[in-house]
């Protein structure tokens, strides 16, 4: 761990030969699907490759154990997430009619609107956006997100709301601007060929 903490790729490899086998097991005695434990061991050793130097003392195992087990319960919520804004998108029901989504069901949802979306977060500030695209398209827990942008969680959470409150006002202007005249608008013209030509911002 020592050598993993001081930058030994090396080490990193060794770790994952010897841990990655009985991690997957024990997620998988979680009842945790397969998909997401391999995700979720996957995601494991990145955390230990940047916040090796947390582990002082103590089980590496267990450890180890307990970053995959929080890796697995983020990406299951982030799924659950996802379904559920999928079945409200199918029900179409009068309570949600002429209602415009929020700006964090469009990101979470990866629905085709999301080309349009993503020449408004393009627009954000930089600050704003880093944490819009790390906690909703990338599933980023608030600490994890405050922990890679060297931030307190306050703050990821003030940023957060600010900017899907913009897009939020962005996507209500386009709604009424497309019932106003029937032509979809993503870029201020140009209509959906250009909408989906709108390039996905970086992660």
């Amino acid at each position: 761990m020592h050598a993993v903490a001081g930058g030994d790729k090396d080490a990193l490899s060794r770790l994952f030969a010897r841990h990655a086998g009985p991690l997957f097991a024990h997620l998988l005695n979680r009842g945790f699907p397969a998909q997401t434990v391999e995700d979720a061991v996957q995601e494991t050793f990145l955390t230990v490759w940047k916040s090796a130097s947390g582990f002082h003392e103590g089980s590496v195992p267990a450890w180890l154990r307990r970053i995959a087990h929080c890796r697995a319960v983020d990406l299951e919520r982030a799924a659950g997430r996802q379904r559920a804004l999928a079945d409200r998108a199918r029900e179409h029901t009068p309570s949600s009619a002429g209602t415009a989504p929020s700006a964090e069901d469009c990101l979470l949802a990866s629905s085709p609107r999301y080309a349009a979306i993503a020449f408004a977060l393009a627009g954000l500030p930089a600050p704003q956006r880093e944490v819009i695209e790390l906690r909703y398209l990338q599933h980023y827990s608030v600490r994890e997100t405050a922990e890679r942008l060297a931030v307190p969680e306050g703050t990821v959470k003030a940023r957060a709301a600010r900017g899907c409150a913009r897009l939020r006002e962005w996507i209500v202007a386009q709604d009424a601007a497309e019932a106003a005249d029937g032509v979809p608008r993503a870029t201020g013209g140009g209509g959906a060929h250009d909408r989906d030509r709108v390039p996905r911002p970086r992660p």
